[in-house]
């Protein structure tokens, strides 16, 4: 059963490389070019982690990554 979790995560990290590849309208701070899919989410989730003991402590923090339709999306729920 381990075996075939590893091998879950090993093809999910492969994937999400590939974020690397889509473009984003957004461009960086300082307006050089715009930022990769990659980017944005490992900014999302750094400033999640980071910002994450600033929410009431009533509050629930859920970090997690959803595949959909291709994409990979950062989500956090309160």
């Amino acid at each position: 059963m381990q075996v075939n979790r590893l091998h879950q995560q090993l093809q999910f990290i492969i994937e999400i490389d590939q974020l690397k590849n889509v473009l984003r309208q957004t461009l960086l701070i300082d307006g050089s070019r715009r930022e990769n899919s990659g980017e944005h989410s490992w900014h999302l989730a750094m400033m999640t982690m980071i910002l994450a003991e600033y929410a009431p402590e009533e509050r629930v923090f859920e970090r997690g990554l959803v595949c959909s339709e291709g994409f990979i999306s950062y989500f956090v729920s309160f």
